[in-house]
């Protein structure tokens, strides 16, 4: 997030979007349910990755994503930013 010192007005810098946004959100399996955490960058970092935030949905994903470069919205195999994707996290 981005805020103008004179105006005030919050803008994106960047985000994430799980390709299959429109059926987690009709099945009410969001990703917002759990927030995002940034992690400690000297504990967790490498691989090109400086800074490493995680989250979350409602359907068991948790993603692991650079912080830097969240990528937005992409479809498609390859076509993401996101470092991992575990399914099923109990």
């Amino acid at each position: 997030m981005s805020v103008d010192p004179i105006t005030g007005v919050i803008s994106p810098l960047d985000y994430f979007v799980p390709a299959n946004y429109a059926s987690l959100n009709t099945g009410d399996k969001d990703i917002s349910s759990s927030g995002v955490s940034l992690l400690d960058p000297v504990t967790f970092s490498g691989g090109g990755v400086n800074r490493v935030a995680i989250c979350a949905s409602k359907a068991g994903y948790v993603f692991v994503m650079d912080a830097d470069n969240l990528g937005g919205f992409k479809t498609g195999v390859y076509c993401s930013n996101i470092e991992e994707k575990c399914a099923n996290v109990e």
